[in-house]
């Protein structure tokens, strides 16, 4: 999918992304289970298929989310990470 959206832009196109935020070392492995991804994990699928991280707005960060339970159910509200990716020109 990542190759796809980097095919599908024109150069200088944008993708940005907004993902629930897995603690560090989680990786994918929480993605089924509390629907979260470890933001590392993100950006160097994406990286890999040629994106360039421009930006990271941390509008949608909460430092005091465990980040140990579903989503869906939160006790505080999600950490969300958001990045910003541009295919080189």
């Amino acid at each position: 999918m990542n190759r796809r959206l980097f095919e599908a832009l024109k150069p200088g196109g944008l993708l940005v992304l907004a993902d629930h935020s897995a603690r560090a070392g989680d990786g994918i492995a929480v993605t089924k289970t509390l629907h979260r991804i470890e933001e590392s994990a993100v950006r160097r699928e994406l990286e890999a298929v040629g994106f360039r991280l421009v930006a990271e707005p941390g509008f949608l960060r909460n430092p005091g989310d465990p980040r140990n339970a579903p989503v869906f159910k939160p006790k505080a509200p999600n950490d969300e990470f958001v990045l910003k990716f541009s295919k080189p020109e």
